[in-house]
């Protein structure tokens, strides 16, 4: 009986992709007589993967009753529960999925605002996936959490800013996205930085931040966080010198690139050296030293050009004031790397 309710569940599995395809795949193609926008939530396609999920979660649960014993043979218990599990994960983050991509289709009629709100529906899934596997303490599946977390947010730089870029832009010069689309993107930036955090959780909790693993996800870290924090910049400027002339959005972008970014790159770089000495991590405050160099660069080779007086004038002047507060601080820096590698000789002296 326990080796058919084996086959039975992965029959169940395949038949309920046949059905999402049916009802999900199928709907929107169709466009003859007979074609309707299923209801939200009350429809086949979803409740029928509410009660796969919930079938899948109670088969794991009774599974426990057998211990890790084999109950068939070859077949582990162990094996079989850790499968039970993680298909219940994946059919309720489809099950969602599919209905959230769905009606989103159908009804919200701009395309940008809809992939904003499933890569927050993603990023929000991951959150709870990284608390879940904190709390069971289940190394192989923060693994996997920790794997999908750095690539969603790599996704979120790449391709979630450009829908909320084309969500504001058609709000200030167009009629197909509403002020509360464009508001609804600060719940994306806001789960960004939720999962942001999960993740540095997460690979802290496994690697020292000393380790080769540890090193990459501060330089991970500080790169998100200073996009994040440049897109939002970005955002506020562009939606500040909005006006009715459409050239007045490049002149806003431009602004924020040339003058914005290096006055925020530099207070960014600067709050990661009070972290790197406060918190005395070497790694930190050559993060913060190389993020100001490039602000440098970047500033003295590309920015300088075409910029208004004014411009100039705000820049030289925040970066001068940056400037001379690390110079200054640099004093003390000095003296904590020097502290750093002598308690490292120590150590090593006494292994």
């Amino acid at each position: 009986m326990k080796l058919v309710s084996v086959i039975v569940m992965a029959l169940a599995l395949i038949s309920l992709s046949m059905d999402w395809y049916q009802v999900y795949y199928n709907q929107v193609l169709m466009t003859g007589n007979g074609y309707t926008t299923l209801a939200i939530i009350i429809n086949k396609g979803f409740l029928t993967g509410i009660v796969s999920v919930i079938s899948l979660y109670l088969s794991s649960l009774f599974s426990k009753r057998e211990g890790e014993n084999s109950f068939y043979k070859w077949f582990d218990m162990g094996i079989y529960r850790a499968i039970l599990s993680i298909g219940a994960i994946l059919v309720l983050y489809l099950t969602v999925f599919f209905e959230l991509n769905y009606q989103l289709h159908e009804r919200l009629g701009f395309e940008p605002a809809g992939e904003m709100i499933i890569g927050f529906y993603n990023m929000l899934f991951l959150i709870a996936l990284s608390i879940y596997s904190i709390r069971k303490n289940n190394e192989i599946l923060s693994n996997i959490v920790i794997i999908l977390s750095a690539l969603v947010l790599l996704i979120y730089i790449s391709y979630y800013n450009e829908q909320i870029v084309a969500v504001r832009n058609d709000f200030l010069y167009s009629t197909h996205a509403t002020l509360g689309m464009y508001l609804f993107h600060y719940l994306v930036a806001l789960s960004a930085v939720g999962l942001l955090i999960t993740l540095f959780k997460q690979v802290k909790k496994i690697n020292t931040l000393d380790s080769e693993i540890g090193i990459g996800l501060l330089w991970f870290t500080a790169f998100i966080g200073v996009f994040i924090a440049s897109a939002e910049l970005t955002h506020l400027m562009v939606m500040g010198g909005y006006s009715a002339d459409i050239s007045s959005l490049s002149d806003s972008l431009t602004r924020a690139t040339k003058i914005g970014f290096p006055v925020l790159w530099g207070i960014c770089s600067f709050m990661l050296m009070i972290m790197g000495m406060r918190l005395k991590m070497r790694h930190l405050r050559i993060i913060s030293l190389s993020l100001f160099f490039i602000t440098l660069v970047k500033l003295f080779v590309f920015d300088i050009r075409d910029v208004s007086e004014g411009g100039k004038i705000i820049a030289f002047i925040s970066l001068g004031v940056i400037l001379l507060i690390v110079s200054f601080m640099y004093q003390k820096l000095k003296v904590l790397i020097l502290a750093d590698e002598g308690k490292k000789q120590k150590t090593a002296k006494d292994e």
